[in-house]
């Protein structure tokens, strides 16, 4: 499988994913002056090849996944409750989501969650970025 279709597939899946029903939509790569929230953004940040045998190939590729809410709630923007999502409980649903198919319905081998790293530049607007790591294998060749 390319890198290009592992993409796609867990794209797909976001949208799919009971636990982020909420989101306004899922899309590949930053934008400017998005509208819609709470919104993810897919942005692919590196690919290594590894275990070139038989002409198969293991390949780890880091993803960011950006999660952007828009709350003007002060007192809910990290943590909300069952009214209004904060940023951390959108990064959970997206853990949930995350670990319920960590295969991404066999288009991987595993993916592994790394890191989130937190954004708190332009109130009330707040992002996270989660780090992916993505384990799958694609035939020498086909790229």
């Amino acid at each position: 499988m390319a890198a290009a279709d592992v993409i796609s597939v867990l794209k797909i899946l976001l949208e799919g994913a009971s636990e982020l029903s909420y989101v306004k939509e899922v899309l590949l790569g930053v934008r400017e002056k998005m509208t819609l929230f709470p919104c993810l953004i897919i942005e692919p940040l590196s690919l290594t090849e590894s275990d070139d045998t038989y002409a198969r190939q293991v390949l780890t590729m880091c993803v960011s996944v950006i999660g952007y809410i828009h709350c003007t709630n002060k007192d809910k923007q990290i943590a909300g409750d069952a009214d209004t999502k904060g940023i951390l409980d959108f990064e959970n649903d997206l853990k949930k989501a995350l670990d319920s198919n960590r295969t991404l319905s066999g288009a991987a081998i595993d993916t592994r969650i790394t890191e989130t790293v937190y954004e708190f530049a332009e109130y009330p607007l707040r992002s996270f970025a989660l780090r992916l790591e993505v384990i799958f294998r694609q035939i020498a060749g086909t790229r």
